[in-house]
């Protein structure tokens, strides 16, 4: 979810750039028969325009929600019907299996009364069909075994869904990774502004020092202007992140995507 307070400061800023832009080209405009200074303007609209643009993308950064990841088995629900057929064929002999006990226990029934009832044709008849039962359990009960003993996943099944999913997530993957890219440049170039301007700052700070010693003055100590209130932790890259990045091309552990 977007920091909204973050948010609200960039508007801050960007508003305030924009100020200063617009009265900056108001004073290029005063100064257009000054060499000088309009070179300084237009040195300071350069950099307030790029200051402007930074602060732009930093809320289309701030503002941007990634999608939600994309749950883990959705993405293997492919095997799940290599696993339905199995199953299938598992239950399909299990249920063969038991109509064929349930036949076998009731021809038991009939033989016995069959037995009972001195009926020698009948008991005949059923003594043949116990038999060709029991025969058929036999081989009923081997292919329960051959069915158990078949592979879940045909030959090239997992490396196919596999393939799959990878047709399926790799226009996502491109665009957050194109995503990560230009906002990792934007970082960097903003680091850089930054820390060019912290440099600058400090070296036109000594300069003034040297300036009052040389007139004389005893050199002014400084209060914190630009880093007052300065919480420099929400400037840097955690290092979680950095490491889980880096490990993305080079895993420390099994093979890369």
């Amino acid at each position: 979810m977007a920091d909204k307070d973050r948010i609200a400061e960039l508007d801050k800023a960007i508003k305030d750039t924009r100020a200063e832009l617009a009265a900056i080209q108001r004073e290029k405009q005063a100064a257009a028969n000054d060499p000088e200074r309009l070179v300084l303007a237009e040195k300071r609209e350069r950099r307030t325009s790029g200051t402007l643009a930074a602060l732009e993308r930093a809320k289309a950064a701030a503002e941007y929600t990634p999608p939600e990841p994309t749950d883990r088995a959705e993405l293997l629900a492919g095997f799940q019907k290599y696993r339905d057929a199995k199953a299938g064929k598992v239950a399909k002999v299990a249920a063969s299996i038991a109509a064929a006990e349930r036949e076998r226990a009731e021809t038991d029934r009939a033989l016995q009364r069959a037995a009972e009832d001195c009926n020698t044709e009948k008991t005949v008849e059923l003594s043949e069909k116990r038999g060709e039962l029991e025969s058929k359990l036999k081989h009923l009960a081997e292919m329960r075994e051959r069915v158990n003993a078949l592979p879940v996943y045909p030959d090239g099944a997992i490396m196919e869904e596999w393939a799959a999913i990878c047709e399926k997530m790799l226009p996502d993957w491109k665009k957050s990774v194109l995503l990560v890219e230009t906002l990792a440049a934007e970082y960097k170039a903003a680091c850089a502004g930054l820390l060019a301007m912290h440099e600058t700052l400090k070296t036109v700070r000594a300069d003034i020092g040297e300036l009052a010693k040389a007139e004389g003055y005893t050199p002014p100590v400084f209060a914190p202007v630009f880093t007052a209130g300065l919480d420099s932790s929400r400037l840097v890259v955690s290092k979680p992140d950095y490491i889980g990045l880096a490990g993305i091309e080079n895993p420390f552990s099994g093979w890369p995507l």
